[in-house]
């Protein structure tokens, strides 16, 4: 599942809609790299509503590395006992 949230003060609703079509395409085309079974929250930051969507689709391909660094993280840590 996909939460993407851009507040009002990012911007005029045009440029908040822009960007959540171009995340909404992203995932739509790159969704079966991600791992399953997971819930992906997208903020916009105020800086970024602008920027080409080259720009933002190269970093949300960084995404799945990501993921799977903090999976393994996650993984290595025994359950139950505070970090």
């Amino acid at each position: 599942r996909l939460g993407i949230i851009v507040p009002a003060r990012s911007g005029k609703a045009v440029d908040r809609s822009r960007f959540k079509r171009l995340v909404r395409e992203y995932f739509r085309l790159h969704g079966a790299g991600l791992p399953g079974r997971t819930n992906y929250v997208v903020i916009a930051r105020r800086a970024r509503r602008r920027e080409p969507a080259a720009t933002l689709w190269g970093e949300l391909g960084e995404l799945p590395g990501r993921l799977q660094k903090i999976s393994r993280e996650r993984a290595s840590k025994p359950r139950g006992v505070p970090s």
